[in-house]
C-alpha cells in the first residue's frame, strides 16, 4: 500500500481490499474496513522507501529480475554477485537498484564498475549507494588525471638528446678520471 509516496505492508488485509489509514507525526496505522487494527509502521521520511518487515517480502525472482541480473552479469562475475546480494537481501524493492547497477554502462566503462562492485562486495552491507560512491571518486580521479597537461618530448626549451647524452659522457670522463676541471675547450653544458 502506497502512503505519501512511501509503501508500507497491510497485510493481512487481502490484496486490492480497501484499509483505512491514520497518519501520526512519526507513525501510521492501518485499519481493516470495520476498523480493527492490522499494522503500525514507522512514518517513512522519505519518498519511495518500502516499509515492509523481512518476514513480508515475497521471495519471487520474476522473469524481469533474471533479465536485469543476467544483464548485469554481461558487466562482470563481481557486478552479477553484488546483484544477487543485493536482490537477497531487499527482495523485489532491491530491484530498482539492481536496474540501476544494470545502466551503469551509460556512463562508466565496464571495468570501472567491475573493479567498484568487487571494493563494494567487501563491505559488510553492499550497496547499489556505495557503488554509485566509489563510481563518483573514480571518475573524479580521471578527470584530475584528463586536466593535468600530457608529458611533451619535443618544444623550445627542451634541447635534443644528444646534448644530454654528450653532457652525461664528459661527466662520466671526469668522474672517472679524477679530474673536476673539465677542459674548458670541450666541456659543453645542456
Amino acid at each position: 500500500m502506497q502512503v505519501d509516496g512511501s509503501y508500507y505492508a497491510a497485510l493481512p488485509a487481502p490484496l486490492y481490499s480497501e484499509v483505512i489509514v491514520r497518519k501520526y507525526e512519526r507513525e501510521i496505522e492501518i485499519l481493516d474496513q470495520r476498523g480493527q487494527f492490522l499494522r503500525r509502521h514507522d512514518r517513512s521520511l522519505e519518498k519511495g522507501h518500502f516499509e515492509i518487515p523481512p518476514q513480508d517480502r515475497i521471495f519471487n525472482p520474476s522473469r524481469e529480475t533474471a533479465r536485469l541480473i543476467g544483464k548485469v552479469a554481461k558487466i562482470g562475475p563481481h557486478c552479477a554477485q553484488l546483484a544477487r546480494e543485493i536482490f537477497a537481501r531487499l527482495g523485489r524493492p532491491g530491484q530498482k537498484a539492481i536496474y540501476g547497477l544494470a545502466n551503469l554502462t551509460r556512463h562508466h566503462k565496464g571495468e570501472d564498475i567491475e573493479r567498484a562492485c568487487e571494493k563494494v562486495l567487501l563491505l559488510s552491507q553492499p550497496s547499489y549507494q556505495a557503488l554509485k560512491r566509489i563510481l563518483k571518486h573514480y571518475a573524479a580521479q580521471a578527470s584530475a588525471a584528463a586536466d593535468k597537461p600530457p608529458l611533451r618530448q619535443h618544444g623550445e626549451h627542451i634541447r635534443e638528446i644528444g646534448e644530454y647524452q654528450a653532457f652525461w659522457d664528459e661527466y662520466c670522463q671526469i668522474a672517472t678520471h679524477g679530474s673536476h676541471e673539465p677542459d674548458p675547450s670541450t666541456t659543453t653544458h645542456p
